[in-house]
């Protein structure tokens, strides 16, 4: 429900509807910060971290042919994380959801990679997944050869970022995740503006969307560990 719901209002947003317009109104600017407030003892880093289930894992080795399948794995198959082997107690879910965010976040064509992964990382830190955000503002790092931009929102949010499109992306993305209805035609229209395409907004949408899914099992499932 958290990514269709996402999705509804990306696509409504991006069609320019009268219904997100009509939203605009009430919605009002966001904060010169980020949505709710960062917590610094919240420790977000780039750091590799751990995450420990607090449900056991399925056992491979007892694994059934359906939860095999899910994890698209053979018996000779031994490094399958911990997340994963939680996610196959749900195994017909889990077969649905690999491919979906597969296609999400690493499409060869559309919105570059870098600003996926940044948009999940500004996801991620608003909604307090310190697992998620260290892995993704890790990736935009390595991808782009750059910190400043995590850095910034590590410390300020959302506020703060230099870059103009980047600015707009981390804006897009704090409202459809804090609110999904409060992002509006003249969000998609501040996006066009930075020079972000239709098509790519639909790929930040979609990359939000799945991780409106994505924050809530690791946060729900299990937590950081350093």
């Amino acid at each position: 429900m958290n990514y269709q719901v996402r999705l509804l209002a990306g696509l409504h947003a991006l069609a320019g509807d009268a219904a997100g317009v009509a939203a605009e109104a009430s919605s009002g600017p966001l904060p010169a910060g980020a949505p709710v407030p960062v917590d610094a003892d919240i420790g977000f880093t780039t750091d590799l971290l751990d995450w420990k289930p607090w449900l056991p894992p399925v056992v491979l080795e007892d694994a059934t042919e359906e939860q095999r399948l899910a994890l698209a794995v053979t018996p000779s198959n031994i490094a399958i994380g911990a997340y994963s082997l939680v996610l196959a107690h749900e195994p017909e879910s889990l077969l649905h959801r690999t491919p979906l965010f597969n296609g999400i976040m690493y499409a060869p064509r559309g919105l570059p990679r870098a600003e996926r992964e940044f948009a999940t990382a500004v996801e991620s830190v608003l909604n307090g997944c310190v697992y998620c955000a260290s892995v993704h503002a890790r990736r935009f790092v390595e991808l782009t050869g750059g910190r400043d931009a995590v850095d910034l929102l590590f410390a300020q949010g959302i506020a703060g970022q230099d870059d103009p499109r980047r600015q707009a992306i981390a804006q897009a993305a704090a409202r459809l995740t804090a609110t999904p209805a409060a992002l509006t035609a003249q969000d998609v229209a501040t996006l066009r503006r930075a020079g972000v395409e239709d098509g790519e907004i639909l790929d930040l949408v979609l990359a939000v969307a799945i991780f409106a899914w994505a924050n809530r099992l690791m946060l729900s499932l299990g937590e950081a560990v350093r």
